[in-house]
C-alpha cells in the first residue's frame, strides 16, 4: 500500500510489520532445526541472517529517506518529461529550453523555460504557458507541479550569455 500511495512512512511501517514476521519465524525456525539436528549453531545463523534483513531494510529505508530530503531527479523521469514536453510544445508550436525538474515529497517540480516572438501578445504568450502547465502534469505517470518563464526568442541567447559572464542580467 505504501508503494502503491508514494507514501515512505506507510511503506517504512510495512516493512517493520515484515521484519517482525522474519524474526519471528527465524527464532522458531532456528530452535526447531536446533530440537531436529541438535546442531547448536544453526540458531545463531538464522539469528545472522535476519539481522542482515532487518539492515538491509532499514538501511534502504534511511537511503530513500535522505534522498526525499535533499530532492532527488531520476533520469528516468526525466526521459518521461521530455518527452511528453516534446510532443505538448509540437502541438501547441512552441519552444522550449532550460528544463528543470526533482522529485519533492511524492510530486515532480518541473520548469521550463518557454521562448516566443516578440510579436506575440503577452496575453496569447500566457495563456500557451498555462495550457502546457496544465496538460503536461496529466499526461506524466507521476504527480507533478509546473513552473514556466516566458522569454522572447530574439533575444533569449544575449541575454543569457551576459547572465553567464556577469552573474546577472543587464
Amino acid at each position: 500500500m505504501g508503494r502503491r500511495s508514494q507514501s515512505l512512512i506507510l511503506e517504512a511501517n510495512g516493512k517493520h510489520v515484515l521484519t517482525d514476521n522474519w524474526t519471528s519465524f527465524g527464532v522458531v525456525a532456528g530452535l526447531g532445526l536446533v530440537l531436529l539436528t541438535k546442531w547448536k549453531p544453526f540458531d545463531p545463523l538464522l539469528a545472522i541472517a535476519v539481522a542482515i534483513n532487518i539492515l538491509w531494510a532499514g538501511g534502504h529505508l534511511v537511503w530513500r529517506s535522505a534522498v526525499g530530503l535533499l530532492d532527488d531527479s531520476d533520469p528516468r523521469v526525466g526521459r518521461e518529461i521530455r518527452g511528453k514536453l516534446d510532443a505538448i510544445c509540437n502541438e501547441l508550436g512552441l519552444q522550449y529550453h532550460g528544463v528543470r525538474y526533482r522529485t519533492t515529497g511524492y510530486r515532480q517540480l518541473i520548469e521550463v523555460h518557454l521562448l516566443f516572438p516578440y510579436s506575440m501578445a503577452v496575453g496569447e504568450a500566457h495563456r500557451l504557458a498555462t495550457l502546457l502547465e496544465e496538460r503536461l502534469p496529466c499526461e506524466l505517470s507521476v504527480p507533478a507541479e509546473v513552473f514556466t518563464h516566458l522569454e522572447s526568442v530574439e533575444d533569449h541567447a544575449a541575454v543569457h550569455a551576459q547572465e553567464h559572464y556577469t552573474g546577472k542580467p543587464e
